[in-house]
């Protein structure tokens, strides 16, 4: 999939279980979540192009993709994969910082921690804010708590929760001072 993406030079990110494992936090996963960055014109055609390279998992990938912003697929040997279709700018630049990180051979760009902790924030499972609070046990020191709380302002502010950036607040290692 990264391979394919790449060749058709469309923008995009690992994120979910796999991510974490990139970052060493090993957890497991049934599935291969990653996040593209498509402009609206295009994204009938990507839909299409992956459609035609993976089995969709819904009726009418299109439409699906225009409702939730998700085209779930699989792999002929049967691994899911589901292509996240980002819609906020926020978004295309944790694309654009998503460094490359080694899964086996294959060089892949993985969501950047604070990125992985954004994601995850507003989420309602119960997984997502383990992994959340595993980030920070783990990396809380070295992350990069200026664009963290910027970042999470504005997505507090853009999905009205405003729950999301003193949860995080609370966490922030003491600054020197």
């Amino acid at each position: 999939a990264i391979e394919e993406l790449d060749g058709a030079s469309v923008p995009y990110m690992l994120i979910g279980g796999l991510a974490l494992s990139a970052w060493a936090l090993p957890r497991a996963t049934l599935d291969i979540d990653l996040t593209l960055w498509v402009a609206a014109e295009n994204r009938d055609g990507v839909c299409d192009f992956l459609a035609t390279l993976y089995t969709a998992r819904v009726a009418n990938p299109r439409e699906f993709v225009r409702k939730t912003g998700v085209l779930p697929a699989a792999t002929q040997e049967g691994v899911r994969l589901d292509f996240i279709f980002a819609a906020f700018p926020f978004e295309r630049t944790m694309i654009d910082r998503a460094p490359l990180r080694h899964i086996g051979r294959v060089p892949v760009r993985v969501a950047r921690l604070e990125d992985l902790i954004l994601l995850k924030l507003p989420s309602p499972r119960s997984r997502d804010h383990e992994d959340v609070l595993l980030i920070l046990a783990t990396y809380k020191n070295a992350l990069d708590w200026d664009y963290l709380l910027s970042t999470a302002d504005l997505l507090a502010e853009t999905l009205d929760q405003p729950a999301l950036s003193a949860m995080l607040r609370e966490h922030q290692p003491p600054t020197d001072g």
